[in-house]
């Protein structure tokens, strides 16, 4: 932005969708790490299991941005609508 110019307001529904397949992603990528866990050596039982819990905390807590930004983008485009 350059200054003095009108404040931007994001109308596209691109960064909240790519959040969204993030977070996903990460939940996936979680549940397999789990899912391997069961089945590789016992060595390697130790990091298929951080794997998975950081990929599941990741994706939950990638969640609720991806749902402020779907806010923001509905609210911007109404407010646009007036």
């Amino acid at each position: 932005m350059m200054p003095g110019s009108a404040p931007w307001r994001p109308t596209s529904f691109g960064s909240p969708i790519a959040m969204v397949a993030l977070s996903l992603a990460f939940l996936a990528l979680g549940w397999w790490a789990n899912e391997q866990a069961k089945v590789v050596r016992a060595t390697d039982v130790w990091a298929y299991n951080a794997l998975a819990a950081m990929a599941l905390l990741v994706g939950v807590l990638f969640l609720p941005f991806a749902g402020a930004g779907f806010y923001r983008v509905i609210h911007n485009r109404r407010a646009l609508k007036r």
